[in-house]
């Protein structure tokens, strides 16, 4: 299954810590990332979160 489909005109975001997420301070950055998931009865979202 694919959730997800690069389109031709797809653009994509600077990247302002370069890779760096330790920044050496509580919520220097922040990270997330949203996946689905099949269950019984459809799908559920799930966002997972990180505070560095």
């Amino acid at each position: 299954m694919v959730t997800t489909i690069e389109g031709p005109g797809a653009t994509y975001s600077l990247d302002l810590v370069e890779q760096n997420f330790d920044q050496g301070r509580v919520s220097g950055v922040v990270t997330s990332d949203i996946t689905y998931l099949s269950i019984g009865s459809g799908f559920a979202d799930l966002c997972a979160m990180n505070e560095g």
